[in-house]
């Protein structure tokens, strides 16, 4: 005999560590999809987000899953363009360079 599958709840309160690309974008998805996800804290060693702190990213397939959450106006209106790519060893020798 087959056992029955019994799938757990979703989640109705959900605690986020981080305040980066990935853990925004979650808050993000959790508060406009369907989930059932009724509060939603994120929590970063920083009490605010502001420009200028943190490093860059690179998104390029992400802002795919950014634009399908309706972020995609914002991102290009922020974003500021690859111009060039450098990579080197920690000893100075190039790996890369796309201009």
């Amino acid at each position: 005999p087959e056992l029955p599958v019994m799938l757990a709840p979703s989640p109705r309160r959900v605690a986020i560590v981080g305040a980066g690309i990935g853990g925004l974008a979650l808050a993000h998805a959790l508060r406009t999809l369907d989930t059932g996800v009724e509060e939603i804290s994120v929590f970063d060693r920083r009490n605010e987000l502001k420009p200028g702190i943190g490093g860059g990213i690179q998104i390029n397939g992400g802002a795919a899953v950014l634009e399908r959450l309706g972020l995609g106006g914002e991102l290009k209106a922020l974003a500021l363009p690859v111009r060039r790519i450098l990579s080197r060893k920690s000893g100075g020798v190039e790996l890369l360079d796309i201009d």
